[in-house]
């Protein structure tokens, strides 16, 4: 059975025993109390210390008196016995034994008199009511029958009966607050949780599209500089170095508050934020770093294992939530093969950039690169491109029957 708890503790009973319902038998003679008692008796005789003991309306079906006095006898013997006992019951006496029995607790259900609704819930310490004249007013009793009754029972109860009803009620009405109070205390818990995480989550993307944009600007500014060593500048070489640095400082700035992992060895898992995904580290070398995310096998700068290291042996906290494996499901529609024929090879560098993320994102290992044959100058660019990419493991000429020099096999 699924339990709903935080925490909890079990013990391993090795006999349940149980008295619940009405045993009244005419075939064998026996009034409901005798059939009750009969057993009862059998669990007095065979229940012990591993024992669950199950009792519903103990000592009822006889004079009230004797009945409640029976009743906290057997569970006497019982407790001697070590047994764990659950007992339900309308008797004052058996709930005036619980309140002065540091073994006992007692609890009661909480129920709406005003509405007639049950609550679905228990209140610890709080001695229960029945109030059968309320009920019985709700029902639409003649008001003369309830009277008379609230009469009998002034005249029969004394003052410090009256007393401790009062005394009841306003600790059950403060339990109900209590409750109350936990549950809007739990609600704005949850509620400063998710903010934050939305918080930290809209953060963490802000960040990205920065650099992202940034970086953009620092490609752009270099392939104008590579230009400009062909073609007759636009502006000063000077004036574009000045650029350069400057919008390498803001990129540097802003990847400041993505801090890379630390201390990242080969075995370690950590969570990428960029891709969104958990990767193993194969090996570190220097300020390289091989990684395993979901089956494709990466080169990647230290700098890029932005994210959080993974403890695996972690216990589950409360806060389970910040060990979850977030995972990307594989883009089905993906295909392994980019068509970047009649582009310069800086546009085609910028669509197979994201190409390799997107591939590695759906674990993809191998893609072609189909660039067509031409003069060649645009399979060299983007062989120069993938030399120096550290996602890149490997990059060929596709065999004839793939494509042949029009294509460029890549792994990553």
């Amino acid at each position: 059975l699924p339990v709903f708890a935080k925490a909890l503790k079990m013990t391993d009973f090795h006999s349940v025993f149980a008295d619940i319902g009405d045993k009244q038998s005419l075939i064998l003679d026996l009034s409901t109390f005798s059939s009750h008692m009969l057993n009862i008796k059998k669990i007095l005789d065979e229940a012990d210390k591993n024992s669950l003991v199950l009792l519903d309306e103990l000592g009822t079906g006889t004079e009230p008196k004797e009945g409640a006095a029976l009743a906290v006898s057997i569970i006497e013997y019982l407790l001697e016995k070590n047994a764990k006992v659950v007992v339900t019951t309308h008797f004052s006496e058996v709930k005036n034994y619980a309140l002065k029995h540091k073994e006992a607790i007692i609890y009661s259900v909480d129920f709406d008199y005003e509405n007639f609704l049950p609550k679905y819930r228990l209140l610890s310490g709080v001695v229960g009511k029945s109030n059968p004249l309320v009920i019985a007013g709700k029902l639409g009793f003649n008001e003369t029958v309830i009277k008379n009754a609230e009469n009998i029972i002034e005249k029969n109860s004394s003052q410090a009966e009256f007393k401790l009803d009062e005394l009841n009620e306003q600790k059950a009405a403060l339990e109900r607050r209590i409750f109350d109070l936990k549950q809007h205390e739990q609600s704005v818990l949850e509620q400063k949780e998710d903010v934050e995480r939305r918080e930290k989550e809209i953060n963490r993307k802000l960040r990205m599209k920065e650099s992202e944009i940034l970086e953009e600007s620092y490609s752009l500014l270099q392939k104008l500089k590579r230009k400009m060593k062909s073609k007759k500048p636009v502006y000063s070489e000077k004036q574009l170095d000045e650029d350069i640095k400057a919008t390498e400082e803001k990129l540097n700035k802003v990847k400041k508050h993505d801090k890379p992992v630390e201390n990242i060895s080969k075995g370690d898992t950590v969570f990428l934020e960029k891709y969104n995904k958990e990767a193993e580290i194969l090996d570190v070398d220097k300020d390289r770093v091989y990684v395993d995310m979901g089956g494709i096998k990466v080169k990647m700068n230290k700098n890029d294992i932005v994210g959080r290291k993974i403890n695996k042996n972690a216990k589950t906290s409360g806060k389970s939530h910040e060990n979850i494996k977030v995972s990307t499901p594989p883009n089905a529609a993906l295909k392994r093969e980019i068509v970047v024929v009649g582009k310069t090879v800086d546009e085609a560098w910028d669509r197979v950039d994201k190409f390799i993320d997107e591939a590695i994102l759906a674990n993809i290992s191998v893609i072609f690169i189909i660039h067509g044959r031409g003069s060649g100058a645009l399979k060299r660019g983007l062989r120069d491109y993938l030399k120096d990419d550290v996602r890149v493991n490997s990059y060929k000429e596709a065999s004839p029957k793939e494509g042949g020099a029009a294509v460029t096999v890549v792994t990553l």
